[in-house]
């Protein structure tokens, strides 16, 4: 089973599993069907979002004690946006909930049996206020580590075992790299020339977002965390025998010792890492053991936001550097990581009337 679809399948069990011993309306599961295949062939959506719209399509039913879709009402949208507030979920939540409330009883309209006036009325109660929709569209700045704090991470951590080598790596190529989790659980030592320092992430292989084909030259964080990569490629061929379809960053091997009758994990197996709480776990012991306090692997593409910032001097570089981190507009990366702490706006509008 390849690292996409074990990721698919743990994604079905999730959501499957709610179903399990739960009361369901089966005329709403065949419409629910239905609207999966829309989704599916006509929006050409991944399965992450339809499962996601599906969900959010459930807590619909759950208030309304799985009512066939038959009897949608005004009443019924008017109440389960006010019961759904009442829950403190933040705006964003809310509003990707009703949007997905939205999306789905708009295409219910249009189906035989299920036209009429009334229902239409019904779908605008999923809108929320203009204020409410600019609280749910805030960007809220996105604490991340700076190069200094990963580079003291980075020097904190032992390489006695392979396990301690393999972490190390791991956390060196995304602060390379800016690499999302999913991809870097997929990626093979096909998808890296050591020599030139370039990552091509094939989404016919490694499961990158929205199937982007994606190249990375390193960036420039130091030839120090850099040659940390370097010399796990290496490793990894030399010592590990790896080809190029071998795992970049291989799972753990399960062995069990009769001496102490436990199960140890000393040595690396062939096969990919399933999970991504295992690379969140491996940041979070790696920052509490060097004193730091918690970063997740995403925010690591706002530290390199904010280094591109700094050294990017042209339009052109910025491009370069947007496009390094999987980009197709520097506009993306502005608007969704290029967040200027407060404290640093105060600094730099100070600055200017000096």
């Amino acid at each position: 089973m390849s690292p996409q679809q074990t990721l698919t399948f743990y994604n079905k069990q999730a959501y499957f599993k709610e179903y399990i011993m739960a009361q369901y309306n089966r005329k709403n599961e065949v419409l629910k069907k239905q609207y999966e295949n829309h989704l599916e062939l006509d929006e050409r959506l991944s399965e992450t979002t339809r499962l996601s719209k599906l969900r959010d399509i459930r807590k619909f039913e759950t208030y309304t004690n799985f009512k066939d879709f038959k009897t949608f009402s005004k009443q019924q949208a008017m109440g389960f946006k006010d019961s759904y507030k009442k829950h403190s979920v933040e705006y964003s939540t809310l509003s990707h909930t009703i949007r997905n409330l939205r999306e789905f009883f708009g295409w219910l309209t249009q189906q035989p049996k299920y036209r009429s006036k009334s229902k239409i009325e019904a779908v605008r109660v999923f809108s929320l206020t203009r204020k409410e929709e600019n609280i749910a569209q805030r960007k809220a700045y996105k604490d991340a580590p700076t190069l200094e704090q990963v580079r003291h991470v980075l020097s904190s951590m032992p390489t006695d075992t392979e396990q301690q080598m393999r972490d190390k790596a791991m956390i060196a190529f995304v602060a390379c790299t800016g690499v999302r989790v999913t991809a870097l659980m997929s990626l093979k030592i096909s998808h890296i020339d050591e020599h030139q320092k370039l990552v091509r992430q094939n989404p016919a292989e490694v499961d990158t977002k929205f199937g982007k084909y994606i190249v990375t030259q390193l960036f420039p964080v130091g030839e120090d965390i850099q040659q940390i990569v370097v010399d796990w490629v290496r490793y990894m061929k030399a010592n590990k025998l790896a080809d190029q379809n071998s795992p970049l960053f291989p799972a753990m091997l399960s062995e069990y010792k009769a001496e102490t009758g436990e199960f140890t994990q000393e040595h690396l197996s062939t096969q990919h890492i399933s999970s991504q709480t295992t690379i969140r776990r491996v940041f979070s012991e790696a920052y509490k053991n060097a004193g730091l306090k918690y970063y997740n692997p995403h925010t690591m593409r706002h530290m390199l936001t904010s280094l591109g910032e700094k050294l990017c001097n042209t339009p052109e570089e910025f491009k370069a550097w947007s496009q390094n981190l999987g980009h197709s507009s520097p506009l993306t990366t502005f608007t969704s990581y290029g967040q200027v702490h407060t404290h640093r706006q105060c600094e730099l509008i100070s600055s200017l009337s000096r």
